[in-house]
């Protein structure tokens, strides 16, 4: 990594058949946006680690690379990173994709983001995780982990 490039925190729209189509998921994220002007994301479980949204808000507010997944292949999305929202703190029904509604009693951070923004799939590629710089996709064929921090790199593959 040089020059510090921005950072992105990734975010895993739900399992794969949990969810309705990509198509549908994301329409129905815009839809709120449009709406609403946030969409809340929820993660379930153990909220987002502190040294990980240090990290990520230590570099300015990063932006929130979302993925989703079809079959085999995984599609991006940007969105700004509006906030996030622990503890008691949550947000309104009303922003909440209405697929996931009924988990909100379960969910420990939500991400506040804006419109989502489709990414090119060869610009998906050069996705590298800032610990590693592992590339993206190859990490995310092998593991469930849905909230990596991850950098593009401009020129050449990871590593």
């Amino acid at each position: 990594m040089t020059n510090n490039p921005p950072i992105s925190l990734t975010f895993r729209l739900g399992k794969p058949e949990d969810l309705p189509t990509v198509g549908d998921a994301v329409a129905v994220h815009q839809e709120i946006a449009k709406v609403q002007g946030t969409v809340a994301l929820g993660k379930t479980g153990k909220p987002l680690a502190d040294p990980t949204i240090e990290r990520a808000l230590a570099s300015g507010r990063p932006s929130l690379l979302v993925l989703t997944r079809h079959k085999d292949v995984f599609h991006g999305y940007t969105a700004e990173l509006k906030d996030i929202l622990s503890g008691h703190t949550k947000p309104s029904e009303s922003q909440v994709p209405r697929y996931y509604r009924h988990l909100m009693k379960d969910i420990r951070s939500w991400l506040m983001i804006g419109p989502l923004k489709p990414i090119e799939a060869n610009d998906l590629a050069r996705y590298c995780l800032c610990s590693n710089k592992r590339p993206l996709l190859e990490v995310l064929r092998s593991t469930r982990t849905a909230n990596m921090l991850v950098y593009k790199e401009e020129a050449t593959p990871c590593r």
